[in-house]
């Protein structure tokens, strides 16, 4: 199934949900035995990352899609790490993967640079 963009997730369950998280323009990406895997909701429960702004941005294969962003590095565990999306291009992410986090990033970007205006 393909990714279905929204603005209203389905669903209150966080619990199965794929977050593309970004400091700084970095997407923060789980290292697994040398693929590149998006985290999801047990991972940022599990290390205590905690975004300031979320937004919902769909579902894929049946899973909730959140954009988030950290106001600075709190990822301080060996196989996590934060990548710009240029390099994830030439990663073992999916491309699905990949254009989602695009997305993603435009929206957190956009958070950021206009939360004040208007």
């Amino acid at each position: 199934m393909p990714f279905i963009p929204a603005f209203k997730p389905l669903s209150s369950d966080f619990s199965r949900a794929l977050w593309f998280v970004f400091y700084e323009d970095r997407l923060l990406i789980k290292a697994n035995e040398g693929t590149d895997l998006i985290p999801r909701s047990q991972d940022l429960t599990k290390y205590g990352i905690s975004p300031i702004y979320k937004q919902y941005l769909g579902s894929l294969d049946g899973l909730p899609c959140y954009a988030a962003e950290l106001t600075y590095n709190q990822i301080e565990v060996d196989n996590f790490a934060f990548k710009g999306l240029r390099e994830l291009f030439f990663s073992q992410l999916e491309e699905e993967l990949i254009w989602i986090a695009g997305r993603a990033n435009q929206l957190v970007d956009w958070n950021r640079s206009h939360r004040y205006c208007g």
